[in-house]
């Protein structure tokens, strides 16, 4: 019987936390084609724009207790450097529970590892080489398994501007195909992110500040403000399913980042699966803004192929 003790009791820390560093980047870039930052140890690490990213702490985090880590993630949201945060909201904290057992996983990998380097000297028999193998395919599964397990936390700003902590439960690679795609898919069912806003949501919360809103002022606060829900895609700013969608008050943009208004007839549909859509309200452009009351679909193209 091939064994591994003695190795796994020669495996120094350091080696130990960087094949589970490693491990996690590897877990988590497969996947939703969105960024991941990694380990940051400073806001100054973390780019401040309006995109969603999925932030990964260290799993060393392990000896940091709860409220550290809280502090830790209020502190790295609210600033970039030594500037405040402007799009606070666009962060989602990837949070470790106990790294404990990935170290434990990552021992054993490394054991079983050192082993395969040495076989040839070791003159092992067919059946060991065989064992050898199996075992170490096995502890490369339970490695990444552990990672699954031990980030099972998602922490984001809360509506009412704090940090809200969300325990996404028993999590193992069974659930989903990427651990990233788990993370964003829970977070689309709790209404956290979005593919699209309608215009009566951006109506009902938008600052009575400006009349005219471009579609870069909606964009930078949608993630910038935790009462709009975050977007998967940030240039997708309304939904692209061809639903009716009435406003109760008229949407404005600056004529300078819009087309001049079309007529009322049928014009290229933006969505993939439309062949042509119709404008069922009114446009009118008054001074320097055109004035959207209601289009079916929301995002609509012209033969120009701008986005309108």
């Amino acid at each position: 019987m091939l064994r591994s003790g003695c190795k796994r009791a020669s495996i120094q820390q350091p080696r130990i936390e960087d094949r589970v560093r490693v491990e996690v980047q590897s877990v988590f870039s497969q996947g939703l084609p969105i960024d991941r930052i990694y380990f940051p140890a400073k806001s100054s690490q973390i780019p401040n724009r309006a995109a969603l990213p999925l932030v990964v702490l260290p799993p060393e985090n392990r000896d940091i207790d709860e409220a550290k880590t809280l502090q830790l993630v209020d502190s790295m949201t609210r600033q970039s450097g030594t500037s405040d945060r402007t799009f606070k909201s666009a962060l989602i904290w990837c949070v470790p529970d106990s790294g404990r057992q990935l170290c434990d996983e990552a021992r054993k990998l490394l054991a079983w590892e050192d082993i395969q380097e040495e076989a040839s000297e070791l003159k092992l028999e067919e059946l060991q080489r065989k064992q050898l193998t199996e075992n170490q395919g096995k502890s490369k599964r339970d490695l990444r398994e552990a990672v699954w397990r031990a980030y099972k936390t998602v922490m984001l700003l809360a509506k009412d501007n704090s940090i809200r902590s969300i325990d996404l439960g028993l999590v193992h690679s069974s659930a989903d195909a990427s651990l990233a795609g788990f993370i964003v898919h829970r977070l689309t069912q709790d209404g956290d992110i979005s593919e699209g806003i309608s215009p009566k949501f951006l109506v009902r919360n938008w600052s009575g500040a400006h009349k005219e809103w471009s579609t870069k002022a909606v964009k930078d606060a949608v993630f910038a403000s935790p009462l709009f829900p975050r977007l998967l895609n940030g240039d997708l700013i309304l939904p692209a399913p061809c639903v009716p969608h009435f406003l109760t008050s008229p949407v404005q943009f600056p004529q300078s980042t819009a087309l001049p208004p079309p007529r009322r007839d049928t014009v290229p549909c933006r969505a993939a699966r439309c062949s042509a859509i119709a404008l069922p309200t009114s446009v009118y452009s008054s001074g320097n803004s055109v004035t959207i009351l209601g289009i079916t679909p929301p995002a609509i193209e012209s033969k120009s192929g701008r986005l309108f």
